[in-house]
């Protein structure tokens, strides 16, 4: 996962602990997904309650739970790809010092696959 600011610096998640951003700023969340396993090459699902062939696909969610705040959601559609990249847009809360948000990604087809991460603010 990556952060990037308004003038296109770029700051890895996985390689900090805590990112240093501004508040009030729009910041640019970019996260890559890509599937692994046997069936990696194909996003195709059956299921019974629809009537038409459905790509997997993902929801993703950036909020703070703390006072229950969604800042942010998007959803991803399958692709025959098996990397796939979202891109979202979040406003960096107001409050100044140590924020988290969460970031959840949700699957529309699959039970018990959802991933949840912390991600680590020093809001200035």
């Amino acid at each position: 996962m990556q952060i990037v600011d308004s003038e296109g610096r770029i700051q890895d998640l996985a390689d900090e602990k805590c990112v240093k951003v501004v508040a009030g700023e729009v910041y640019k969340l970019r996260i890559v997904m890509e599937r692994i396993g046997p069936a990696r090459n194909n996003s195709s699902m059956h299921l019974p309650q629809w009537s038409k062939p459905k790509q997997a696909g993902w929801i993703i969610i950036v909020g703070r739970e703390f006072n229950d705040q969604i800042l942010n959601t998007t959803s991803v559609t399958g692709s025959h790809s098996t990397r796939t990249t979202a891109k979202m847009d979040i406003r960096i809360p107001t409050a100044k010092g140590k924020q988290s948000l969460s970031l959840y990604i949700l699957s529309d087809c699959y039970m018990g696959i959802d991933q949840e991460y912390t991600l680590q603010l020093d809001v200035s």
